[in-house]
């Protein structure tokens, strides 16, 4: 299945501060929802959600697993989706997201969709916010960083440790009930990233400066 959602925003500070490096319709905002957090073979990805920038709109399109026999077919999906973007944007990605996923594409030899995640020029946005704020709110976990700086109020949201058993009782029950709070938990997790970076690029210009983001080769 694949839900798509769209939002109007205003990408000129993104242009302004990428000029001359790269174009926000080049950007990938990028999150993953799994069975686990370990590194083992039997944690999934059940969903991989992508935030990208078209013509003054951003739009999430997120992928979700059906049936284990479907694996591959989602990532060709995906890997298709995002294999012209340029700049990857995630929170604490380098050492969760895209591990994970390079994992899961090297157990079926998927070697061409392994090169194009590699190619990506690959921004952290956990690793700018520590620097950032972290002597300002302590904690810099995405639900931190969204109430401190980003004055964002989850209401009613799935907590992140019920996303897998939530999963789990869709695919036993079909109801969507709890395959809607997955999603909306996944779409707020990716929209924050594109208000992260917002925030970033404010800080990095009130400071006449473009240090913690560029330069982008």
């Amino acid at each position: 299945m694949i839900y798509l959602w769209e939002k109007k925003v205003n990408s000129d500070i993104l242009k302004y501060y990428f000029e001359n490096y790269a174009h926000p319709e080049e950007f990938l905002f990028f999150d993953i929802e799994t069975t686990d957090l370990a590194f083992t073979k039997s944690n999934l990805i059940f969903l991989i959600g992508i935030g990208y920038l078209m013509k003054d709109k951003f739009f999430i399109k997120q992928f979700i697993l059906e049936d284990k026999e479907e694996e591959i077919d989602i990532y060709n999906l995906v890997l298709g989706e995002i294999k012209h973007l340029r700049v990857l944007f995630t929170y604490n990605g380098e050492k969760f997201d895209i591990p994970l996923l390079i994992n899961r594409l090297k157990m079926y030899n998927l070697e061409e969709h392994i090169n194009v995640i590699k190619s990506f020029i690959h921004i952290d946005l956990l690793k700018i916010s520590r620097k950032l704020w972290k002597s300002q709110i302590k904690s810099c976990t995405l639900g931190n960083v969204e109430k401190r700086i980003l004055k964002i109020e989850r209401k009613e949201d799935l907590p992140g440790f019920l996303v897998p058993s939530f999963y789990e009782r869709f695919i036993k029950q079909r109801d969507m009930k709890y395959l809607n709070k997955i999603l909306e938990h996944n779409r707020q997790d990716i929209l924050s990233l594109y208000y992260i970076l917002e925030n970033i690029i404010r800080e990095d210009l009130v400071n006449d400066k473009k240090g913690n983001l560029l330069p982008i080769n």
